[in-house]
């Protein structure tokens, strides 16, 4: 570095030195021109004073011998008198003769053919019909320049030697703090940092370097606490149970935990290496690649050999410059045999009920018919009855939804028209929507492809709500919507409604919003969690909006 800026301030010296040197040779040639223009000014008027117009005499009126002297004659522009050449060609369109003949004289500098050199001219007008003209070669004006050279060249060579000497003494005052700041900084990078030497004899330079070494002390207590950070951090990362890998934009693998390196079957040397390398499945490394690219979905089930997994990717680019994406695997398996367990269990037991239930139901029924209607012992049988079907509904709504869960897309697929299947529920409502005085209306069509029977589960669920929980009075509305990629239909009540807080645990098994409501209306709190089956079976868009007092839209959204 020392070298360089002394070279560099040498080169800057000796820019300047030649533009000097340069500028100084054109001042003292442009001087030197007008001098001796002025000088060709002197001379002609001064000869044209002296001459008595006997062109014998002007030889002896010629200051010295590098004079050219010409008289031309007005009337026909021939030379009568040149005392260097004989000239035959009129000098009249000369522009000299004619700056002379017009009253402005001046001097010119041209080439001249008869001398085969670049002259200085200047004329004036002597008489009535002759011209003096003198002229000297511009080779007067270069020796003078030219003499003045060496010493020019001397003051230059001069300068440049001070000004190295100068730059060098310079350039090492400068750059020797540079090279502790440099130790200093490589001290820093190994860990080992060695604070700075602080020159007190330059207060300037002092203050600087006092600043640097606060700083670079900062900086390393700083480091050190982010290793220690890094240190906790790689701890936890590497002891926790879900899988953690971090891509860059290149999709290059920048973090991955030891539990990652577990599931797919590689260590750390996967560090650094595209996600091709990491993830051999071609099918999640397409999902992974489409997210890097900005699109694709970034929550979803996959199953990696036998594990099934949920996939988090999470866009952290405008958080993370060097990460863009990080991508959370969590083992689904112990959670599926949990979901499993109790789905078996849901089965088992409402199997188990359901034949004891059954009978309870039809023996309540017999005692309802031989008990005498103005019996103290009725309104108990009522009571019994009652509980005995609702006990019986919650073991079909669980039985159903245990089936739901078990179910797939690919069961029983066929067309399906959404207006047939809300005519026939609106059908099965009738009676109790006239109990309630509740308006009915139905628009739109829609065809959809799904097994009819999740689907008519689907549609008597949230059918069913409008009606149980709307006002005396009030009003159902069905509307399907046919999209190009899609097809909607909704549900719209004008009944209690929900408050927002509620809303996002509506679908969840046995969730009340008010249970002496639920329980007056005969609700079961399975309806809309079998709906939510349904929809993720077909992976169809479930949407609630609702507002207390002012009735509640469900909609569903199939992709066609």
């Amino acid at each position: 570095m020392t070298k360089k800026m002394l070279w560099r301030t040498f080169l800057i010296a000796l820019l300047a030195a030649v533009i000097v040197l340069a500028a100084g040779i054109g001042v003292i040639s442009f001087q030197a021109s007008n001098t001796q223009k002025r000088e060709l000014e002197v001379d002609a008027n001064l000869i044209a004073q002296l001459w008595d117009g006997d062109v014998a005499s002007l030889e002896t009126l010629r200051p010295h011998a590098d004079l050219r002297i010409t008289v031309i004659n007005i009337s026909d522009g021939e030379v009568i008198y040149d005392n260097t050449a004989e000239v035959d060609e009129e000098h009249l369109t000369r522009p000299e003769v004619q700056a002379a003949l017009n009253g402005q004289p001046q001097a010119f500098v041209r080439w001249s053919e008869t001398m085969e050199c670049t002259m200085y001219y200047y004329a004036v007008r002597y008489g009535e019909e002759q011209v003096l003209r003198v002229a000297v070669r511009q080779s007067a004006v270069t020796d003078y320049v030219l003499s003045l050279l060496p010493f020019t060249v001397l003051a230059l060579g001069l300068a440049l030697l001070i000004s190295y000497l100068v730059a060098n003494r310079s350039s090492r005052a400068v750059t020797q703090p540079v090279k502790d700041i440099q130790l200093s900084l490589r001290s820093l990078n190994q860990g080992s940092y060695v604070p700075l030497r602080c020159d007190s004899s330059n207060p300037e330079l002092y203050a600087v370097m006092t600043e640097t070494d606060e700083l670079f002390s900062k900086v390393n207590e700083n480091l050190k606490k982010l290793q220690d950070s890094r240190a906790r951090l790689s701890f936890v990362l590497d002891n926790v149970s879900q899988s953690i890998v971090a891509f860059d934009r290149d999709g290059t693998v920048t973090l991955i935990n030891r539990a990652a390196m577990s599931l797919f079957g590689v260590n750390s040397s996967a560090l650094g290496q595209n996600l091709l390398y990491l993830i051999e499945d071609n099918k999640l490394s397409r999902k992974i690649s489409q997210v890097l690219d900005g699109g694709g979905d970034q929550h979803f089930e996959y199953e990696l050999r036998d594990h099934p997994l949920n996939v988090d990717l999470i866009d952290v680019a405008k958080y993370e410059a060097d990460v863009k994406m990080i991508m959370i695997l969590t083992d689904l398996s112990a959670e599926k045999l949990a979901i499993r367990q109790r789905s078996d269990f849901f089965a088992n037991a409402g199997h188990e009920l359901k034949t004891p239930l059954t009978s309870l139901q039809g023996m309540s029924e017999l005692l309802l018919e031989k008990e005498p209607a103005d019996s103290p012992n009725r309104k108990y049988v009522e009571r019994i009855h009652k509980e005995t079907v609702r006990l019986n509904d919650l073991i079909l709504d669980m039985l159903k939804l245990s089936s739901l869960e078990q179910a797939s897309a690919d069961e029983a697929v066929q067309a399906v028209q959404l207006s047939a299947v809300f005519q026939d529920i609106s059908a099965e409502f009738a009676g109790q929507m006239e109990q309630k005085g509740i308006a009915y209306t139905q628009t739109g069509e829609g065809k959809i492809f799904a097994d009819p029977k999740k689907i008519y589960t689907c549609c008597e669920n949230l059918f069913s709500n409008a009606v149980r929980y709307n006002k005396q009075g009030g009003r159902v509305e069905v509307v399907i919507e046919n999209f190009p990629q899609s097809v909607r239909f909704s549900v719209r009540d004008t009944g209690i409604g929900i408050e927002q807080k509620h809303i996002p645990r509506l679908c969840e098994r046995f969730y009340r919003v008010d249970k002496s409501r639920s329980k007056n209306t005969g609700g079961t709190g399975l309806g809309l969690a079998i709906v939510k089956h349904v929809c993720q079976i077909y992976d169809a868009k479930l949407t609630i909006v609702s507002a207390p007092d002012e009735g509640t839209t469900v909609s569903v959204t199939f992709k066609k």
